[in-house]
């Protein structure tokens, strides 16, 4: 039976979480035309949005919370007024 070693750094790396999401179908042909990685083009934008709004957060001296409506049933995030 052969064995096989890593030689060198093995990285530590956190494990993925497998998530389902609903794009537009031009969309996704255009990034597979492109061979854009999907899941690694919504992490990045994840990680601009969110270090955008604890930008605004910041400045505002707010409170982050999440906001709901008719239309878009997970909207986002809204800033609440610490001075209402």
């Amino acid at each position: 039976m052969e064995t096989f070693a890593y030689k060198g750094k093995q990285k530590k790396t956190k494990r993925k979480k497998n998530v389902v999401i609903t794009l537009n179908p031009e969309l996704v042909e255009k990034a597979k035309n492109l061979g854009l990685n999907i899941s690694k083009v919504c992490e990045n934008a994840l990680i601009q949005a969110f270090k955008a709004l604890e930008e605004v957060f910041n400045e505002k001296g707010g409170n982050l919370g999440t906001v709901s409506s008719p239309l878009e049933p997970r909207a986002g995030f809204y800033f609440l007024d610490p001075n209402p």
